[in-house]
Order: structure tokens, then sequence, then C-alpha cells
């Protein structure tokens, strides 16, 4: 029988994403509530439509925070060092995520591509409240001036009618 040469290749490098109730996004912008929420943590994927599929554990990752200061973190979730500078964090702050390092199925340490998350609590909640005010009977323009007039009172940023629209549908 005749021999024949093969050329393994290494995996690709996956990408980092925050897992949120055991589904990966790719959104920048998540509440506080999903942060520190212990179900939730970082996972390195090669996304839902990746051709690739392979197992990788986050083995550590940096928590970078606005005031500059840095929080390493051992594994895949958030530690309480980080939680507790996480919840001390305001509306609109960033935190980035960087230096993750995951292990693959072959045993390889690598690092991946940081994240960059905008702590964004009231989206989610203006959101909530449009649809509930449209459950009891408000129109779209009355619901936007309730929330506009709560916001007011609580000294939070307006709900803008692109926002509000972007519900709606």
């Amino acid at each position: 029988m005749g021999s024949h040469s093969y050329r393994v290749k290494n995996l690709p490098r996956p990408d980092a994403y925050f897992e949120i109730n055991g589904v990966p996004t790719d959104d920048t912008k998540i509440p506080r509530s999903q942060l520190v929420n212990p179900k939730n943590k970082l996972v390195a994927s090669y996304g839902a439509d990746g051709l690739v599929q392979a197992k990788f554990e986050i083995v550590s990752f940096q928590v970078k925070l606005p005031t500059g200061a840095s929080i390493m973190v051992k594994g895949d979730r958030f530690d309480n060092q980080s939680l507790a500078a996480i919840k001390k964090l305001k509306q609109g702050n960033m935190l980035n995520i960087q230096y993750i390092k995951a292990k693959g199925p072959d045993g390889k340490e690598i690092q991946l591509r940081g994240l960059h998350i905008e702590l964004n609590e009231y989206s989610v909640m203006k959101k909530l409240l449009v649809i509930l005010l449209a459950v009891v009977g408000f129109s779209t323009i009355q619901a936007q001036h309730q929330i506009n007039s709560f916001f007011d009172d609580m000294g939070i940023v307006r709900l803008e009618t692109q926002e509000l629209s972007e519900t709606s549908d």
C-alpha cells in the first residue's frame, strides 16, 4: 500500500462572548443585572453560525474599570472583587474585559480579543415600560410622555423617539 502525507492545521482562534442565560451574545450594551448574575459567564466560541465547533474553557481574564483599575479574574465568571466593582458602576460606564485566556481541546492556552461592554440598565427598563404601558392601553405617544415624565423626575436620560419606535415594532 502507498503512503500519503496529511497536513493538520491548528484550530482557528475563537471569539469571546458574554453568555446570558446560556446564549452567547455579541451585544455590547448589557444591563448590570445580567453582568452580576452568577449563571452568566464568558465563553469562547466560533458563534452560532461557525463552521467549526470545538470546546474551549476560559481560564482567566482581566476586568478594566473606567477608573483605570484592573482586576485579574481566574475562571469564566466574575469573582467577588470584580462583582463588587461592577455593582458600583454607573449607567453608561464602559467595562473592558481584556487578556482573555482560553484553553482549547488540544490543551493549549490562547489569548482572545477583548470585549467592550457598556453598562446599560435603562434601555431595557425603557423598553419594558413602553410594552407595559401599551398593554394597559396607552398609545405610543402617551407612553413616551409618561416615561419621559418619570425619567425627568428621576434625573434619568429621556427616552428618544427612535428607541421607542424600535420597541413598538
